[in-house]
């Protein structure tokens, strides 16, 4: 059956208060709470115990293996506690690798998104291609942001690079 928006923007407005009344929201904010909402009601694997952080050990182990079978691992994990058609349909995964730039320690964490928030780079004229590559590049970062580095034991010299593994 065909629903009229207001019906459905005061169904959503009871479910959430950010979107109760007639002020001007955020598309993506939006469209991230309605993607949340029908995941959670169409999980089927939500009642699974949540999965535990990797140990010191497998996350050494992880590091070794290359990016596309590492991410494919994590993916795979995800998908026990998180599993439904909007993950199918609107999910990917990006990777965001920390590098000490003494040592050459790696640690690299995998990311479920639904929505991404790319910048837009300072060009007089730009495509999504451009802001990708924005979002994309390697950042070294600043003093206040370094990596404590577990081989150094101490913060370290360090970037971060967002490879996207999934889409």
């Amino acid at each position: 059956n065909a629903v009229q928006p207001l019906n459905f923007k005061i169904a959503c407005g009871t479910i959430n208060s950010l979107f109760r009344d007639c002020s001007q929201q955020d598309c993506q904010e939006f469209c991230q709470f309605l993607l949340d909402g029908l995941h959670e009601d169409l999980n089927q694997c939500g009642g699974n115990p949540r999965l535990k952080e990797l140990s010191e050990e497998a996350e050494k182990i992880r590091e070794k293996l290359s990016m596309r079978i590492a991410s494919s691992i994590e993916w795979e994990r995800y998908l026990t506690t998180d599993f439904s058609v909007i993950v199918d349909l609107f999910q990917g995964q990006y990777a965001s690798q920390l590098k000490c730039q003494v040592c050459g320690r790696t640690s690299t964490t995998y990311q479920p998104f639904s929505v991404l928030s790319v910048p837009l780079p300072s060009l007089k004229s730009c495509n999504i291609l451009d802001c990708f590559q924005e979002f994309t590049k390697v950042e070294t970062l600043e003093k206040d942001e370094q990596w404590s580095c577990p081989d150094c034991k101490k913060r370290q010299p360090s970037t971060k690079k967002i490879t996207i593994t999934r889409l």
